[in-house]
């Protein structure tokens, strides 16, 4: 049987974050197929690898500059070590960064955070 959870932490250049219990995380990415129309009306195949993306991160801001942390890393520029911990303890491990804009929330105390990078997360089992 499948269980979904909360994501439980999000470690970003060797510094944990909790995420927010209700953060919905959408991973995606890999091998894109989209078929396309020949004049006579047969068709081809066009297969594209995509870079992978996690989406919906909301990650706990503390009294610790949090939110300066998550902006030096994404002005740094280049991949990082990204590891994603469910809430089973099973994690996902991949190289990449901090897109797209970081959204502070100063009510909620969260930073709404967008990750991605290239290959493959690499996912291992909760012992």
């Amino acid at each position: 049987m499948a269980v979904g959870g909360d994501i439980k932490a999000i470690k970003i250049n060797g510094q944990t974050y909790p995420v927010a219990s209700d953060s919905s995380v959408t991973i995606s990415g890999g091998i894109k197929n989209e078929v396309q129309s020949n004049g006579d009306g047969s068709t081809r195949l066009l297969v594209t690898n995509t870079p992978w993306t996690m989406s919906g991160l909301k990650i706990s801001l503390g009294e610790d500059g949090t939110f300066e942390n998550l902006t030096k890393v994404k002005e740094l520029a280049k991949y990082v070590t990204i590891v994603l911990t469910k809430f089973d303890g099973a994690t996902l491990t991949a190289q990449g960064t901090i897109v797209d804009d970081l959204s502070e929330d100063t009510k909620t105390l969260t930073a709404e955070v967008t990750l991605s990078g290239g290959g493959r997360p690499t996912p291992k089992t909760a012992n």
